[in-house]
């Protein structure tokens, strides 16, 4: 029988060095708070089920600019005034800004090591990410966001200001309508919304400058946020530079980390229902500028202190959002699958993007339980000769489960499925598992161990080569 987890004697010793390491440093108290907390005098768990999840309370904080839900009084809680009553108030720093810190020792288990760089042997990523973020209310109802992330990984080294953002809530003093303008994720209020998860993402080692990319590891996320599609590439004029290519597996879209533009969003109908809509500046196939369209429906169910679900759909539409991009000649798609190519003249089409799907959350007690099914569809002209060598139709599941079995203890599990579409010669499906335990020393501290595990058969592809990977370390916001 294939083991679940294939680790090594050294990989248990690691793990139970971490444990050891846990008991003996577990402080006492803690008085680190993240920067609302602070302000608002609330422990972590009046807006989290455990960091960084939001509960429906954090849910409906984060709706209201930052602002205690059903209030507008933003711009005055815990600042001074100054100029006299019609002056500006300040507030002290430490209730704008936190930190949030993640360190990582990990190790990758391969099938074939002979068709990768990368190598089975454990590596520390110490600091793995580092996010600082200033947040807050510049005046009653006008709050903004502003994040910078430090990721020490190959393909994410630097400083990036990944979202910046500002909200103007309750216009015309109601909950109905809300604008958000600058970079975001445009899944924020989606029932399973691309950031603050408890298996924190981690990246790819691919090159993205040719076609095809060539991938040494893929990454360790929600498969339904992913791309999908092999064979896509950006506009012809990025050929040789990076991101050129798009990896099947980075998120994309109404699931993209971050993007730019507008959105619109509001329960004018009472606390039950939620609606977005949205424009994100984008990029066409083309070269040209251009503006992506989307919009999302929730449902709250809130009965007593317990028990909340919500279920929600969004569409998204992308025109001219990729390039076909064959391999080799058109009559010889898929013979000629050696060698990279500038990708540039190999174009074949231009695709138009939709994607649609839909979330639910429940959540009873200690147990979170929440997923997400999303449909991707390309839409392309191509000769008749050439229409049999594509699909242009994927899907991607991802389903997970937290359960906070003490104050201290959360253990949590995650399945993923990709049905990829795209270049037939090259499209390989994905399937994960996923399970972590994670050690609380106060709420906004905690220490992990997760590993997860490639459920498809191992062949020849980067899809399938990753065949496990063990990962221990800290994730920290104060």
């Amino acid at each position: 029988m294939r083991r679940l987890f294939r680790v090594t004697g050294r990989g248990i010793v690691l793990g139970a060095l971490l444990i050891g390491a846990i008991t003996v440093l577990t402080p006492v108290e803690s008085q680190a708070l993240p920067a609302f907390a602070r302000k608002y005098d609330m422990t972590c768990s009046v807006c989290h089920t455990r960091m960084p999840r939001l509960n429906f309370f954090g849910q409906r904080f984060l709706e209201n600019g930052y602002q205690i839900p059903g209030t507008m009084d933003g711009a005055s809680v815990k600042k001074k005034l100054l100029g006299g009553s019609n002056g500006a108030t300040l507030g002290k720093v430490s209730n704008y800004m936190a930190v949030r810190l993640r360190a990582d020792v990990e190790r990758f288990g391969f099938n074939d090591k002979d068709a990768t760089e990368s190598d089975d042997k454990v590596r520390i990523q110490t600091p793995d990410v580092i996010n600082i973020f200033f947040a807050g209310t510049a005046a009653k109802n006008i709050s903004f966001f502003f994040e910078t992330e430090y990721n020490s990984r190959e393909d994410f080294g630097g400083i990036a200001f990944e979202r910046a953002n500002l909200v103007f809530s309750n216009l015309a003093g109601s909950q109905g309508l809300n604008v958000k303008i600058g970079n975001f994720d445009p899944a924020s209020f989606f029932s399973f919304p691309t950031h603050r998860q408890q298996m924190n993402p981690v990246g790819p080692e691919a090159e993205t400058g040719d076609f095809p990319p060539d991938i040494n590891r893929i990454p360790l996320l929600p498969l339904a946020f992913s791309s999908k599609f092999f064979g896509l590439t950006r506009a012809a004029s990025r050929a040789g530079g990076e991101g050129f290519a798009i990896l099947p597996f980075e998120p994309t879209s109404f699931n993209a980390p971050s993007a730019r533009g507008a959105t619109l969003y509001g329960r004018p109908f009472g606390n039950d229902f939620l609606y977005q809509v949205g424009l994100v500046d984008s990029t066409r196939a083309t070269g040209e500028r251009g503006y992506d369209y989307y919009a999302m429906l929730r449902y709250d169910y809130v009965r007593g202190e317990y028990w909340a679900a919500n279920v929600s759909a969004f569409y998204y539409r992308s025109p001219e959002s990729a390039n076909l991009t064959s391999m080799g000649s058109m009559g010889g798609m898929g013979s000629s699958m050696g060698g990279a190519s500038s990708g540039a003249d190999n174009q074949i089409a231009v695709a138009d993007m939709t994607r649609y799907g839909i979330g639910a959350r429940v959540n009873y007690k200690t147990l979170d339980i929440f997923g997400a099914l999303i449909f991707d569809k390309l839409d392309y002209t191509l000769p008749a000769m050439s229409a049999s060598a594509w699909d242009n139709d994927a899907s991607g599941l991802s389903l997970e489960a937290n359960w906070a079995a003490t104050q201290k203890w959360m253990f949590s599990t995650r399945y993923d499925k990709m049905d990829a579409g795209g270049l037939v010669a090259m499209a390989k499906n994905s399937s994960w598992l996923t399970v972590q335990a994670k050690y609380y020393t106060s709420p906004n501290i905690a220490f992990y161990l997760r590993g997860h595990n490639n459920l498809e058969s191992a062949d020849d592809s980067p899809v399938r080569n990753l065949r496990n990977a063990v990962l221990a370390g800290v994730d920290m916001a104060f």
